[in-house]
């Protein structure tokens, strides 16, 4: 029994142990029990002074009870109580003071001397600590014998003075045990003449100190009399004794005798220590030292105070006494006010203040109204200055406004620098002068500039003020000209609504001021225009505006009142002065190939004179001009015959204007160089000049006809050059092959590059002039170029060099070997045997002439082939060789010719003629040659269809860009006309030509290609036959869409037999490795130095590198082989690298985020990385795929790997070079389908017209490399197979500080090795990898878990162990002795922490690509926060202390749940350390929920590494909760783990992180925060815009404060509520914005991104909200706009698939609770009540957050679209509540009115208050309105009313209250006759103007004809501002609405 007993004692509290040791006896227990607890105390006397001293108190007094009972335990009471006085009084070392301090603060001391006069016996129980009762009453004796002797010192009396009531209960106390002392009574009297003494002495030594220091002030010099005064005055007195300063005489006269001041001085002191503080008094001080210091110039004699008396005193005195007679009496003139108070004329307290003085010196008693009226007048005299500007500006209103009677108020303030004004007493300001002046001093110089901005425009003030002269017609006028320019463009409708708000804000001034308008009415009209312009800054800016188009809004008021005289005033504008300008307008480019608009190139301007042509601005677009052609033609039949004539010349020219347009626009877009820039500029007038600038036709007199007739010619004369340039370009295009290759931006482009380097040899070549030229030449560099363009091969152009040629051929023998030579390089037997004759036999020579000759060549040996589409007459048949026209005379300057460049792309193309390949062959024999050959196979199997026909013979390489075209619904006419121009003119015909997908094409590009294709055709059977290989391969699914598998549908054959994809696969690695790829640019064999070296299993140059899920290892892979490149030690190709040059990158991102692939922004982006010219640079060119892109994938992949080039509709082109490697990263839900086939078919599966369709696509036969997880991984390493990126992981990550740290940790744990000797040292590796995997998911807390998983739980891991081994109070010396096993206890609970902050809410086992019925399941949390617990360790920053949040240990080392109690870990730690840890000052068993805010707020500090515990939001509800949340934010940040929330919204996501931001500012009040608020319209350059805006501030937070580290964060609200997702993928977890590294992310700079979650309606809300009439264009199940199969519209959160990567980052931010929620309301109505002075109302904070508590409880149980509420709604009805309280001077009477008219009708209950008016009208607007059932709502709520907002009505006087308001509103409008007012058309009245007027975003749903529009009628019209007609209107703002038609085309953009 007493051992058990002994064990439960040690946990029990000390207090309460102590206190049962105390009552031991009078239970009677045995003497073993007794001995137990006797030892069990002398244990606990151990921590008695670590214990607080409200504890000790506490336990005393109890003791002292238990004494005074005399107890049987009353001895060990007295031991107990005899150790806690050892404990808590002052020891003999202490100072007398601090033992005085003590006595009379220690509250206990009362119940001890209580003690000692009660139980005489309790001084001897107390033993050794009876000494201290007796000193104490020692000291209390002494201490009232100094105060009766005066021999007590200063300090001592201020103890005494600070705690005097505890001294006189002392004295008290003792007086009852010994009453012959009476020490209470000689205390008190005595304490109070010591006080009088002091208090004597500090005002003599105050007043010394003032003469001092207005002695410093005169600066006389030294004196020893003052100086001796000073230091005796701030001598330190605080040891003295009272009687060492005072005498106290008989009569009771108190003398200061301590610091001898002399006699003549004091009458001075006194004098001084009234007027002293008076700055007026100062001047006159300092004035009269300055007259001493001239006077009396210094000399060595010291100054005496007598002569300070006499010099300076006494005259300074009667100056002041002087100054202060005026005053008083009114009669100091104003010049002497404007010379006494210039320095105080601005600060009226100051002039109080010595007024005041003045009173109390001059006056001394009486009334001080005076005072007032004086300070009044000085003031405003003294701002007569500063109210120039002000009266000048009135003066010119009275000028500008012709106002006759004059203003003496103005006139007086214009004269105040007059001497005869400054001679005037200062009684002269009247009350009427001082209310004007008033007036001019309040107002601001913006308002004075407001008034002179006005005055400017005089000619606008007088229009409006004689043309338009009131208010009504300007309305009018406004409205009319708003319909006007509603269809003109946004700046005309910006004009017209400056003119509506400049003349409304100025409408007083402008309507209602006459010629006798006084000063007052004057004013009172300038307040208005001030009022206007509170609101609106902008109004001058408007006025300036408005005058500026003043003449715009003449003509607009003319052409209003007609139609037809403006119409006519603008046809006669444009004929007289009217200039049109046609051709290129627009900045616009024309050189990139892109079509120019038509309105873009016509426009007419309007002239002021016809010689100097001085635009007046006004200016005509195309459009313009056709919207007056149609009403002239209207208009037309009712004019003159010179009306008729004028509009029929003008229609002619308009005509005639636009066909020259259209024929420019032909010409700009066919290329031709002559036209590029080509103007146009003529004067419409009919009697005047014509000009065409490009022309340089000089200006001749002409009349109507010949205007016409030149423009008719201008047209036919470009047409001509149009048809003729066309011709030219199709023959250049027959006659030079190789210009098939490009297409007309791109010949247009080498055109004037190659003329550039022509006319400037040194001119460098452009990259992507290289990359255009590496179509005919793929190894085509600088220097190559530029030697081709040197002329090497020189024209035959003279005729002394045809008739040389002509002579040799006849004679010169030719070697049949030689013939065959050329033949082989593709020039036909005629014309290589006239070359080689004409060349003497040299074959150099011989291939120049061929090449120069006019025809192609071809690419390989063999038999003669036809020749293209020109012909070469032999040169033995007596014909001439052709030679080059010069045809740069009809071309533009600087730009190469058509034939330089064709005969420029033959030279080139002789350089790869021994590469080119041998001629192809058909795979089967059905095809046939010199036809074309229709396929049609599924659509998933053309790209691979397309594979067979050029594999049949494996030698030969990958077909290119020029032999395969794939057609898009984008592919243009010119790209499939110059496909059959390649095709049918193919030199040789030995390449099969493939049009692919030619299904997708439109049916006019498909007509138009049908037609060049039959053309071509019949060209060359014409001259030669022809043996071209086409073959078009179309899909089965459009084939009975397609025009051309109609047309060529008798030429269909059966498909190639495919190969199985292993074939298939086993072919393309084979073409991409680096032993045998020739790049599809045909650069030939890959060379050494070459990325794809570098890939040690296959070599290959391309890659798939794929998964079945995220997470898996895709990235490392990439980033493993981009590592590779970049530091191999043998890296051939080491030269100065430029990082930030984008050409010099080794690693080239290309991220890949659209549902479809956009190639445009792919090839803008890889040509920023274009190579310098001659540059070898191999490079991995990493292509990340989203799991979103669904269209275009296959396609693009094929043209970028297979054909080796993409380019886009400007012509830009990307050429794959064989350097590079190409990494292609996808993740995929299913696995490789590979398709068995029957082996007697020997792998081939031969195919029908018909195939079946198939799920293999291209992508499934590239290379491919699929990561597995982690599990898989370790699984192969048991069987002695090393995965791929287990590879790596080896190699990079093992060997990381983070994985070891962990690992070594983890490792030792789990045997269970002694941790506290334990100290990781970095660099030092342990174990083998496959060990170190195993442990890590054997501990990561996921079963199958991912490699990003497996990261970040050890990163987590890894940061926190690394913060632990640096904290200094757990280093092992300390653990080891204090803490055993601490460490081992870290690792643990850190394990926890870990998998808490790594494992995803979601389960991300599944896949987000999967469209099934229950793909939400997917997005359905798994764990919630709220049902979580969350115990945190942290390891602060400062590195000696641990911050402990929700950890609750008990003291036998379990871990339990501080909430529900659950035990969660049975044994995380001994009961050894859980002891010692308490013993340390660890509380681990705090209630973490007592913490105030303070202490919160410090603790999170000290996590964060702030400095200095502030609170940033005063109002921020900081709970616990809201706690753990930001340091798992912090915590994430510290790590490296990416955030992603997912929360309802309202819930406190935003507002949290706001205040974290705030919070991690550190004091600086720097912005650190970001906040996007995404939605449906956000695009992908929005996000990179606020991307690189977040970048900028973090570097420039990182500059401004770099002491302070702070974070700055960007925080995507909503992310998923846009489909630019994939790009928020890849900030957050790949550290990219659209493959660019972002600067700073992850040290300075945090991404946050917060997610919707994913619910959807339920069945009954879906249909009522598809019938709700809210324009569903698309049926439900037609909508492509789907999360899977489920339409986004009936999700309750618009919101898009989160990709796999983001969804394993997500965690739940939990639910608002509604206590929780309880709080953040009362904050926000507490702010809200004290902020507008709502305190007077006793309870009203508690009852109107019940109010709104239950009102957000009530929506939020709905089943519809009601229960969407947050705490936004919450500051919407306080926001609406105070308005309408402040409101209660207008709407009270009308409201009162209303209901007494309701009573007598309907006999109803009394009127509500004011305050419980505004609550139920609040309600109404934020939550009332909203349902449809609202009779619950009103229930639900009514019963929270009570005083002081009192509801006597209950529910039905809420809705009557409601209808009353609606109606008064409804009332106060004016209203035609024939407008019914029903309830629909009250209720939208009355919510359009609280919500306009408050600026809350209002939406009006509801079927037509419920008066919506009616209502935004009515609204507009009635809500004027100022001018409204009624005084409540009249309080609301002014409206201006701009409407927005909205459809089914509309977008976020407009």
């Amino acid at each position: 029994v007493v051992s058990s007993l002994k064990t439960k004692l040690q946990n029990v509290d000390s207090a309460v142990l102590l206190m049962a040791a105390s009552q031991l006896s009078d239970v009677g227990v045995h003497h073993a029990i007794e001995d137990c607890f006797d030892d069990s105390i002398d244990k606990e006397s151990v921590y008695l002074p670590a214990k607080g001293s409200q504890e000790l108190d506490s336990l005393a007094r109890e003791l002292i009870t238990g004494i005074k009972r005399k107890s049987k335990d009353q001895r060990r009471s007295a031991k107990i109580l005899s150790q806690i006085l050892e404990t808590r009084c002052p020891t003999e070392r202490e100072t007398p003071v601090a033992v005085l301090r003590h006595l009379l603060s220690w509250l206990l001391w009362k119940d001890l001397i209580q003690l000692i006069c009660d139980v005489s016996e309790a001084l001897p129980l107390l033993g050794s600590s009876s000494g201290i009762i007796l000193n104490a009453q020692s000291t209390l004796t002494e201490v009232v014998s100094k105060l009766t002797d005066r021999s007590i010192t200063i300090e001592e009396l201020e103890v005494v003075n600070e705690k005097h009531d505890n001294l006189f209960t002392l004295c008290s106390q003792l007086d009852v045990f010994d009453k012959t002392v009476r020490l209470s009574e000689k205390a008190e009297t005595s304490l109070r003449c010591r006080n009088e003494e002091n208090n004597v002495y500090r005002l003599q030594r105050e007043r010394v100190d003032i003469f001092v220091s207005m002695y410093a002030i005169l600066d006389l010099g030294e004196s020893d009399e003052v100086a001796h005064l000073s230091s005796v005055s701030k001598s330190n007195v605080s040891k003295s004794r009272i009687s060492e300063l005072c005498k106290f005489s008989d009569s009771g006269e108190i003398t200061v005798h301590s610091l001898a001041v002399p006699i003549s001085l004091k009458p001075c002191l006194d004098i001084l220590s009234r007027v002293y503080s008076s700055t007026l008094f100062q001047r006159l001080w300092r004035q009269q030292g300055e007259k001493v210091r001239r006077i009396q110039p210094q000399n060595e004699q010291p100054v005496i105070i007598n002569d300070i008396v006499n010099s300076v005193c006494t005259p300074v005195f009667t100056q002041w006494q002087n100054l202060c007679r005026l005053l008083y009496e009114g009669s100091i003139t104003l010049g002497e006010v404007s010379d006494t108070f210039s320095n105080l004329s601005n600060d009226r307290d100051a002039i109080e203040r010595e007024l005041d003085i003045i009173h109390r010196y001059h006056v001394r008693s009486g009334d001080n109204a005076w005072t007032k009226e004086r300070t009044t007048q000085i003031e405003q005299y003294g701002k007569f200055t500063k109210k120039m500007e002000a009266a000048k500006a009135m003066k010119g209103l009275c000028e500008v406004l012709e106002i006759d009677r004059t203003m003496p108020e103005i006139d007086s303030i214009l004269l105040q620098r007059s001497e005869a004004f400054r001679r005037q007493p200062i009684t002269a300001l009247t009350e009427q002068l001082l209310l004007a002046s008033r007036f001019l001093a309040a107002v601001t110089k913006e308002q004075v500039n407001c008034l002179h901005t006005f005055a400017l425009a005089r000619t606008l003030i007088e229009w409006l003020r004689k043309d338009i002269k009131e208010w009504k017609e300007l309305e009018t006028f406004v409205e009319l000209a708003e319909t006007k320019s509603s269809g003109e463009g946004d700046y005309e409708v910006i004009k017209v609504s400056h003119l509506h708000a400049a003349c409304a804000g100025y409408a007083q001034l402008l309507f209602y001021v006459g010629e006798d308008t006084n000063f007052r009415e004057l004013s009172n009209a300038c307040k208005s225009v001030f009022k206007v312009l509170e609101r609106d800054s902008q109004l001058p800016t408007k006025w300036l505006d408005t005058e500026k188009h003043l003449e715009d809004f003449k003509f607009m008021r003319a052409s209003l009142s007609s139609v037809e005289t403006s119409s006519f005033y603008q046809l006669d504008l444009i004929i007289s002065r009217g200039v049109f300008h046609i051709g290129y307008i627009q900045t616009k480019d024309s050189l990139s190939g892109e079509e120019q608009p038509i309105d873009d190139c016509i426009k007419v301007e309007i002239v002021e004179d016809v010689k100097e042509k001085a635009a007046t601005g006004k200016v005509y677009s195309l459009s313009d001009l056709q919207d007056l052609q149609s009403k002239l033609m209207l208009i037309s039949g009712q004019s003159s015959k010179s009306g008729k004539n004028d509009v029929e010349y003008f229609v002619e020219v308009l005509d005639r204007a636009v066909r020259l347009a259209s024929v420019f626009i032909d010409l700009a877009k066919a290329g031709h160089d002559k036209y590029l820039k080509w103007k146009n500029t003529f004067r419409c007038q009919k009697q005047g000049s014509l000009r065409l600038s490009s022309l340089e036709v000089e200006d001749k007199s002409s009349d109507q006809h010949e205007v016409l007739q030149s423009l008719e010619q201008s047209v036919g004369e470009m047409t001509l050059s149009l048809d003729g340039w066309i011709n030219t370009v199709q023959q250049h295009r027959s006659q030079y092959y190789y210009l098939n290759y490009f297409t007309t931006p791109q010949l247009l482009l080498l055109r004037r590059e190659l003329g550039k380097i022509v006319s400037n040899y040194r001119y460098p070549v452009s990259n992507q002039v290289l990359s255009l030229l590496g179509s005919v030449d793929p190894k085509c560099t600088t220097e190559k170029l530029k030697e081709a363009l040197s002329g090497k091969y020189a024209f035959v152009t003279t005729q002394a060099s045809r008739e040389t040629l002509r002579a040799a051929t006849s004679s010169t023998p030719v070697k049949d070997e030689d013939i065959r030579h050329l033949q082989e390089m593709g020039f036909p037997r005629s014309q290589s045997l006239a070359a080689l004759r004409a060349s003497a036999g040299d074959v150099e020579k011989a291939v120049g002439i061929c090449l120069d000759s006019g025809t192609g060549h071809v690419s390989g040996g063999g038999p003669e082939p036809c020749t293209g589409y020109g012909t070469l007459q032999d040169v033995s048949s007596a014909s001439e060789v052709q030679v080059i026209e010069d045809s740069r005379a009809t071309e533009l300057s600087g730009y190469l010719s058509m034939d330089e460049l064709g005969s420029l792309l033959k030279r080139l193309s002789l350089h790869s003629l021994q590469t080119v390949c041998r001629r192809r062959r058909f795979p089967l024999d059905q095809f046939r040659e010199a036809e074309p050959n229709l396929v049609i196979v599924p659509k998933n199997e053309v790209l691979v269809s397309v594979l067979c026909l050029y594999m049949t013979e494996s030698g030969l390489p990958l077909p290119t860009a020029q032999e395969v075209l794939v057609c898009s619904s984008s592919t243009s006419a010119e790209e499939v006309n110059l496909f059959w121009r390649r095709a049918i003119g193919d030199p040789g015909y030995r390449r099969i030509f493939c049009l692919v997908m030619a299904d997708n094409l439109c049916y006019d590009v498909s007509r138009r290609s049908l037609e060049e294709y039959n053309s071509l055709l019949r060209s060359q059977h014409l001259s030669q036959p022809v043996c071209y290989k086409v073959v078009i391969v179309c899909a089965a699914e459009n084939e009975d869409k397609s025009y051309l598998v109609d047309a060529f549908d008798a030429y269909r054959r059966h498909a190639p037999p495919r190969p199985s994809v292993l074939n298939l696969k086993e072919y393309l690695k084979k073409k991409f490795c680096q032993s045998g790829d020739v790049a599809a640019s045909g650069l030939g064999r890959l060379s050494d130095q070459c990325a794809a070296s570098l890939d040690h299993e296959i070599g290959s140059s391309v890659r798939v590198v794929r998964s079945h899920r995220a997470g898996v290892g895709k990235t490392l892979f990439v980033k493993m082989l981009a590592d590779r490149l970049t530091t191999a030690s043998k890296n051939p190709w080491k030269i100065p690298f430029d990082y930030n040059d984008d050409s010099m990158k080794r690693h080239v991102v290309v991220p890949l985020h659209d549902k479809q692939v956009n190639v445009r922004s792919v090839v803008r982006r890889l040509r920023s990385f274009l190579l310098l010219p001659n540059q070898q640079l191999p490079r991995v060119i990493h292509i990340d795929v989203a799991p979103t892109v669904s269209v275009g994938l296959d396609t693009f992949l094929f043209n970028l790997l297979v054909l080796g080039q993409i380019d886009d509709s400007s012509g830009n082109v990307w050429r794959r070079l064989s350097t590079d490697t190409y990494l292609v990263e996808l993740t995929t839900t299913k696995q490789l389908q590979v398709v068995q086939l029957s082996s007697a078919l020997g792998g081939l599966r031969p195919s029908g017209g018909r195939t079946q369709i198939s799920a293999v696509s291209f992508v499934d036969c590239l290379p491919t490399v699929v990561c597995s997880s982690p599990t898989a991984a370790l699984a192969s390493m048991s069987q002695g197979i090393t995965p791929r990126v287990g590879e790596g992981m080896v190699d990079q990550e093992f060997h990381n500080s983070n994985f070891q740290r962990a690992s070594q940790y983890l490792s030792r744990f789990a045997s269970g090795a002694n941790l506290d000797t334990f100290v990781f040292r970095v660099g030092h590796v342990e174990g083998d990898f496959q060990s170190f995997l195993r442990i890590l998911i054997e501990n990561c807390g996921v079963t199958d878990p991912s490699w990003a998983e497996i990261q970040r739980f050890t990163s987590f891991l890894s940061s926190q162990l690394r913060d632990c081994d640096r904290n200094d109070f757990l280093k092992p010396e300390v653990v080891r002795e204090d803490l055993p096993g601490f460490k081992a206890f870290v690792v643990k609970f850190m394990i926890r922490m870990s998998r808490d902050f790594a494992t995803p809410s979601l389960d991300v086992t599944r896949s987000v690509q999967r469209v099934d019925a229950n793909i939400l399941g997917q997005y359905q949390l798994r764990r919630r926060w709220e049902h979580s617990p969350h115990p945190y360790m942290f390891f602060n920053e400062d590195r000696h202390s641990v911050t402990f949040i929700g950890l609750k240990v008990t003291r036998d080392g379990r871990l339990q749940d501080p909430q529900t109690g659950e035990i969660l870990d049975a044994n995380l730690m001994s009961e050894r350390l859980s002891q010692g840890l308490y013993a340390q000052g660890f509380r681990l068993q705090e209630n973490y929920d007592e913490w105030d805010k303070g202490r919160k707020i410090q603790e999170l500090c000290r996590v964060m590494g702030v400095d200095a515990a502030f609170d940033p939001d005063e109002s921020y509800e900081l709970t616990m909760d809201n706690m753990k949340k930001i340091l798992a934010i912090q915590m994430r940040f510290r790590c490296g783990i990416p955030v992603v929330i997912m929360g309802e919204t309202g819930c406190g996501k935003t507002r949290l992180i706001k205040y974290m931001c705030a919070l991690q500012s550190n004091l600086t009040g720097a912005r650190n925060m970001i906040l996007m608020k995404v939605h449906g319209g956000v695009s992908q350059y929005d996000i990179l815009r606020k991307v690189e805006e977040a970048e900028d501030l973090a570097e420039t937070n990182l500059q401004n404060y770099p002491e302070y580290g702070i974070q700055t964060v960007l925080f995507f609200d909503e992310a998923n509520t846009t489909d630019a997702l994939g790009l928020i993928k890849e900030i957050m977890c790949d550290k990219r914005a659209n493959g660019r590294d972002i600067r700073g992310l992850g040290t300075s700079l945090q991404v946050i991104a917060a997610c919707n979650p994913y619910r959807k309606h339920t069945d009954q809300m879906i249909q009522r909200l598809e019938k709700a009439g809210l324009g569903y264009r698309v049926k439900a199940d037609e909508t492509g706009d789907r999360l899977g199969s489920i339409p986004l519209r009936e999700l309750v959160y618009r919101v898009h698939a989160l990709p796999d990567s983001m969804k394993a980052l997500v965690w739940d931010f939990g639910q608002l609770d509604p206590q929780i929620e309880k709080l953040y309301v009362k904050q926000i109505v507490s702010r809200y009540v004290k902020r507008h002075s709502l305190l007077r109302h006793t309870g009203l904070v508690e009852v109107l957050t019940g109010i709104l508590a239950a009102a957000q409880g009530f929506m939020r149980n709905r089943d519809d679209e009601c229960s969407f509420v947050s705490l936004r709604d919450v500051e919407r009805a306080m926001l609406v509540t105070v308005w309408f309280y402040n409101l209660k001077g207008l709407l009270g009477p009308l409201l009162q009115k209303k209901h007494n008219q309701t009573v007598e009708e309907e006999n109803g209950p009394q009127a509500l208050d004011a305050l419980t008016s505004s609550v139920v009208l609040g309600l109404a607007i934020c939550y009332h309105a909203r349902l449809k059932n609202r009779e619950e709502f009103r229930s639900a709520v009514s019963r929270h009313f009570r005083s002081p907002c009192i509801l006597p009505g209950g529910p039905d006087q809420i809705d009557s209250e409601i209808r009353h308001c609606q109606d008064l509103f409804l009332d106060e409008l004016e209203l035609e006759p024939q407008i019914a007012r029903n309830r629909a058309l009250s209720e939208n009245v009355f919510m359009m103007l609280v919500c306009i007027d408050l600026r809350i975003p209002l939406f009006l749903v509801g079927k037509p004809g419920s008066s919506k529009s009616l209502a935004k009628d009515i609204v507009k019209t009635a809500m004027k501002g100022h001018l409204s007609h009624s005084e409540l209107l009249k309080s609301l703002k002014q409206v201006h609405m701009v409407s927005f038609q909205c459809s089914h085309l509309s977008k976020a953009e407009g």
